[in-house]
């Protein structure tokens, strides 16, 4: 009987481990594929998502001033300001891509759309505000991670790609391909924050528009909306110069 229950209780603890590494590095969704054997390339399904990417700005430049170990622990520092936040509303990391960051926030029904759009328009706030206090707090030279992020709602391939010897579950398709561009396009405007206008319009008050953008590799161009500050929200301001939501580009 002992030996009954300790091979049952070895065997719960491995599931569990197993569960745990998997969850781990491959995130929940993708690890519970993994381990329900979809394991062969291609298998895959089209998910709804809210998508959102962040890159690291000036990586390059940091990697050969700073020693490996302190250019390891910033960019730590700036994981936990990015993906940490992603996490915690209920996002899933499919990648680090180097310094960058690709994650969903999956839409289970047309009503779940406003909440995952909600879920990552605070996860991005969130990131903003952990860059500008405990971020910068960590760095005793004053370096603090700076980076863009953008947030986009569509369709994407969730499944694996590669050759048989080693696969990796992500997404593709043109709206992964898309959102990457976005990001390059916080680099060019200076905003920090960007998303499309399905995002946006479901808080109206909370984006201020900056005109359609022409992304590079697609053909027409994408109307972007940054992140209203505070000032935006509250102040009272003449109809000429008002920041405008949905619709107008900001000056």
């Amino acid at each position: 009987m002992q030996e009954f229950l300790a091979v049952a209780c070895r065997q719960a603890i491995q599931k569990r481990v197993t569960a745990n590494v998997a969850n781990t590095y491959l995130g929940p969704t993708a690890g519970w594929r993994v381990l329900s054997g979809a394991i062969r390339r291609s298998d895959g399904e089209d998910i709804n998502a809210v998508l959102w990417f962040s890159d690291l700005r000036g990586s390059t430049a940091m990697s050969e001033r700073m020693d490996p170990r302190e250019y390891l622990a910033f960019l730590n520092a700036y994981f936990e300001c990015t993906a940490a936040p992603v996490i915690e509303q209920g996002g899933e990391i499919l990648n680090f891509i180097g310094d960058a960051v690709l994650a969903i926030f999956p839409i289970e029904s047309e009503i779940g759309t406003r909440d995952a759009v909600r879920r990552a328009t605070e996860a991005a706030d969130a990131a903003m505000r952990l860059r500008a206090e405990s971020c910068a707090a960590r760095d005793a030279e004053g370096r603090k991670p700076e980076f863009g992020i953008a947030l986009s709602v569509g369709k994407v391939m969730f499944g694996n790609i590669g050759v048989p010897q080693r696969l990796a579950f992500s997404a593709i398709g043109r709206n992964v391909n898309a959102i990457h561009r976005i990001d390059q396009v916080t680099k060019q405007l200076g905003e920090p924050v960007l998303a499309t206008e399905e995002v946006a319009k479901h808080d109206p008050d909370g984006w201020i528009s900056v005109g359609a953008q022409q992304l590079n590799d697609f053909e027409n161009p994408v109307r972007l909306f940054a992140r209203a500050s505070a000032k935006d929200r509250s102040e009272p301001v003449a109809a000429e110069d008002a920041p405008v939501k949905l619709g107008v580009v900001r000056s």
